[in-house]
């Protein structure tokens, strides 16, 4: 991705946190992509470049399906088995963490975890069995996709994957907050209404943007 690299920068990339897919006509953002330095695709980037909610990986996140699966799959492994490879392959750091209580109104911890020893130390015992089980069931369909800061997220904001400097997507934030049964549910299906919680959750509202670390 060396060649998205540089262009990324003259694109204000680090000032917006955002990546702006601009495909020619007759062409298509994953073409796009494959101009600018991406490994050429694949009829899997083809065929599954939109989630359940239309939204497309390539023109929205600047991202290859095959891609958006590999760091979810990274990220999962890492989370469950406490790898730390796959963990740095998938998490930028310092990673943001905000840790919700379950009191209304909610007080809310704010973390910076500088590693992946520290990352592997810090999530014991914080997340629930709903909270687990929403990772574990993450996939293309039921990622939320966001194109104002070309990302990517498992479940309603929780764990957001964007653009980081050197233009790769890694988890940069992560929501800690309760999670019950019905929601769960609702987002291992895809059903990703925008509502209330998301607007609490989603990267708009992170304490840093991309490249002001």
């Amino acid at each position: 991705m060396g060649g998205l690299v540089s262009l990324l920068g003259a694109l204000g990339l680090f000032l917006t946190g955002a990546i702006d897919v601009r495909a020619s006509p007759g062409e298509t953002c994953l073409d796009w992509l494959v101009e600018q330095g991406t490994a050429g695709y694949s009829d899997f980037d083809a065929e599954r470049d939109r989630n359940s909610r239309g939204r497309s990986f390539s023109c929205d996140a600047a991202i290859k399906a095959s891609d958006a699966l590999r760091l979810i799959e990274d990220f999962r492994y890492g989370f469950l088995y406490d790898s730390p490879a796959h963990i740095e392959r998938s998490v930028g750091f310092p990673l943001n963490v905000r840790v919700w209580d379950g009191n209304s109104p909610p007080q809310i911890q704010r973390l910076s975890i500088a590693s992946a020893d520290e990352w592997i130390e810090f999530k014991k015992g914080r997340f629930s069995k709903t909270e687990r089980a929403l990772i574990a069931c993450s996939n293309l369909d039921n990622l939320q996709v966001n194109r104002p800061w070309s990302g990517f997220a498992i479940g309603l904001g929780r764990i957001w994957f964007l653009p980081s400097e050197d233009g790769e997507h890694r988890v940069q934030e992560i929501n800690v907050k309760p999670l019950d049964s019905e929601l769960l549910l609702r987002m291992c299906l895809g059903g990703q209404a925008r509502t209330k919680e998301v607007e609490e959750q989603d990267p708009g509202v992170r304490s840093k943007q991309i490249g002001q670390r």
